[in-house]
C-alpha cells in the first residue's frame, strides 16, 4: 500500500478553487502594477529616470504574467487528472457493482 495515491475528491476541488482565486489576484496585481506604473511615469514623473523605471518595473510585470500564466496552465492540468481520476473511479466502481451478489439478490 506504500505506493496507492488517493485523491479526496471534494477537498482537491476546493484547493483547485483556491488556487484559482490565488491566480485571479496574481493577474488583477499584475494589472494594478502596470496601471500605477504607467501613471506615475506619464502623470507625475518624467524624464530619462520615469523611462526607465517604466521600463524595469513594466518588464517585472511581464515576467510575472508569464509565470502567472503558466501556473494558470498547471492548474488546468491538474484539474484535468483530478477528473480524469475521479471517472475512472467511478467506471471501476460501476463495473465492480455488477460482479457482486449480496445476500440472495445479484446486483447488476
Amino acid at each position: 500500500m506504500g505506493n496507492t495515491v488517493g485523491i479526496k475528491y471534494q477537498e482537491a476541488e476546493v484547493e483547485i478553487e483556491k488556487l484559482e482565486k490565488a491566480i485571479e489576484d496574481l493577474y488583477t496585481n499584475v494589472e494594478l502594477i502596470d496601471k500605477n506604473t504607467n501613471e506615475i511615469s506619464k502623470d507625475t514623473w518624467v524624464g530619462k529616470d520615469a523611462d526607465a523605471y517604466q521600463e524595469k518595473i513594466l518588464g517585472y510585470s511581464d515576467k510575472l504574467k508569464k509565470q502567472t500564466d503558466s501556473f494558470k496552465e498547471l492548474v488546468e492540468k491538474l484539474k484535468d487528472v483530478v477528473a480524469e481520476f475521479k471517472a475512472e473511479e467511478e467506471k471501476s466502481a460501476t463495473k465492480m457493482s455488477g460482479e457482486f451478489s449480496y445476500g440472495n439478490e445479484y446486483y447488476v
